[in-house]
């Protein structure tokens, strides 16, 4: 959608166009993006799905020693690039 705005932006900002012309050239962009087929990839829902499928992985191999090492490390990487720290103040474990 960013491109989209910076293109409606370029439309208005023309200074060699009328009001009249930038408008109707803004009507025809919309009209275009209405009838546009969705092409844009939600990265969030890939993302979750992979998240799941891995973490699926990862607990149906837990006996396996490298799938173990893997997960730690993976955890550790994903803690250290995204800043992720687990919350034990809410943690609970079993007695």
């Amino acid at each position: 959608m960013t491109k989209a705005i910076i293109k409606v932006n370029e439309i208005i900002s023309s200074e060699d166009k009328t009001d009249a012309q930038k408008l109707a050239e803004v009507k025809q962009f919309v009209d275009i993006l209405k009838n546009k087929q969705q092409s844009t990839i939600d990265w969030q829902l890939v993302a979750g799905f992979l998240d799941q499928q891995i973490f699926e992985f990862v607990l149906q191999n837990k006996e396996d020693e490298k799938i173990v090492k893997f997960a730690t490390a993976l955890a550790g990487n994903l803690a250290e690039k995204f800043g992720l720290v687990r919350d034990t103040t809410t943690m609970t474990r079993p007695n």
